[in-house]
């Protein structure tokens, strides 16, 4: 179909169809390349020639190809994006614009569409769309989980100071996490560097002790991890080993390939004897009930003589 008096086309990069008299007329070497010759025998979405796809799969009608609208008449034609076979089995997603051929006298002498690869493009704004997608649900899930921890603080409160450093304590729990969160892009979280944000000062002066190996944590079960850790920092500096000189804790966890799941321990050692309390606190409460469930495991304590210890189950 390649026509001598139209050479100009041969050099283009894109795909261009020619068609007049309602027949193409034309197909440039980027086109035959792309394509194969086989599927440029007629008028896109006619017997022999391309074949197209919308979005949702639903294929493209022949009257709803750019080249042949302009073909049927119309003056205000919007490009067209969809997606080919090509003659290998994969597909490619086009850009479609297409234009009238005037003859000199100006009269309509036939239709001329490009065709531009727009595949990577395209595979870019899907990404983005899911990734606002799955934003939108993680910043609704953080939104939550602050309401929660603002309800129980408030709860607990003995009075408005009490509530606002309990409280901000926890937000700044919850807005180190999100740091994290940023950084990696709202994938996933190693968990050696989240233990690492929330206990900066306690694994500086070494009175907390890591000991596990990295593993990588889901968006949400960081954020409950982070707030969990947070909590038995702060029951352990007012009450626990923490609040001792001498006092240290050690922080313990191992992965179980078989359920996918993390299992962590918080043993506090050297700080004043406890015993259970009489009630459970805020403290407790969130702890093993609203971070159980987002950590999606449990969250058990055990108040020995020597310290807490806590055991956390966590998903991976």
């Amino acid at each position: 179909m390649l026509a001598d008096e139209w050479p100009l086309l041969d050099a283009l990069p894109c795909a261009v169809l020619y068609a007049r008299e309602g027949k193409l007329a034309l197909a440039n070497p980027a086109a035959h390349r792309m394509f194969g010759p086989e599927s440029l025998e007629a008028l896109p979405g006619e017997t022999g020639g391309l074949r197209a796809f919308h979005d949702n799969g639903r294929e493209v009608t022949a009257a709803e190809f750019p080249i042949n609208r302009i073909l049927a008449g119309d003056t205000d034609v919007p490009e067209l994006e969809c997606r080919f076979i090509k003659p290998a089995g994969d597909s490619v997603w086009m850009r479609l614009q297409a234009a009238p051929v005037r003859g000199p006298d100006g009269a309509p002498a036939g239709a001329t569409m490009c065709l531009f690869d727009i595949t990577a493009e395209k595979l870019a704004r899907d990404q983005a769309t899911a990734m606002n997608r799955e934003l939108y649900h993680r910043v609704n899930n953080a939104l939550a989980i602050v309401q929660g921890v603002a309800n129980m603080s408030a709860r607990g409160a003995r009075d408005i100071e009490a509530f606002r450093e309990a409280f901000s304590g926890r937000v700044r729990a919850l807005s180190k996490t999100q740091t994290l969160l940023v950084r990696h892009n709202w994938l996933e979280v190693p968990l050696v560097e989240l233990l690492q944000t929330e206990l900066d000062a306690e694994i500086g002066d070494g009175r907390v002790k890591l000991d596990g190996p990295d593993l990588a944590l889901k968006s949400e079960v960081a954020l409950a991890l982070g707030l969990a850790v947070h909590e038995l920092k702060s029951n352990a500096t007012k009450y626990g080993s923490l609040s001792k000189t001498g006092g240290n804790v050690h922080f313990a966890w191992s992965a179980a390939t078989e359920d996918r799941r993390v299992r962590l321990e918080w043993r506090e050692m050297g700080g004043p004897s406890i015993q259970p309390p009489t009630h459970a606190g805020i403290g407790t409460h969130l702890l093993t009930r609203a971070l159980a469930q987002q950590l999606g495991g449990s969250v058990e304590l055990a108040y020995e003589p020597s310290g807490l210890k806590a055991l956390i189950t966590a998903s991976l």
